[in-house]
């Protein structure tokens, strides 16, 4: 019931519970690696992060080894990125040759057209992207 409440393998259960017995121990020791990055390091990559946009992670291993000398793997900088409160987001959609003025001007148009026809008549839309 643990290895399913905590979704790991049974053996590690065992295995913790008998480390457990043996030596009272509550926790793993391994703790993981020491980064890559020094402390002062860390905060100018966070800094200079925060002021500029990147739109992929290999940019930024190539910031860090041109910047630091310190060599990242593209995971390895997801990890950190995601350490470090950093997320990634889709970006919304806008079409290349979006003019807002335009389109304001395209609804007033239609709200007009529809305001004109009778209720019996449709407005139809032809999409000319497969002539066929």
């Amino acid at each position: 019931m643990i290895s399913q409440a905590l979704r790991i393998h049974e053996t590690t259960v065992h295995r913790h519970l008998k480390d457990y017995e043996c030596s009272e121990k509550l926790r793993p020791e391994n703790g993981g690696s020491s980064g890559y990055l020094s402390v002062a390091q860390t905060i100018e990559l966070i800094e200079h992060l925060t002021e500029n946009t990147y739109h992929h992670t290999h940019q930024i291993v190539t910031y860090v080894m041109e910047h630091f000398g310190v060599q990242y793997s593209v995971p390895g900088m997801n990890k950190w990125l995601h350490h470090n409160g950093f997320s990634y987001k889709m970006p919304k959609g806008v079409p290349h040759k979006f003019d807002e003025a335009k389109q304001q001007a395209f609804i007033e148009a239609y709200e007009a057209l529809k305001a004109a026809c009778s209720k019996d008549e449709s407005i139809l839309f032809i999409d000319a992207v497969h002539p066929t």
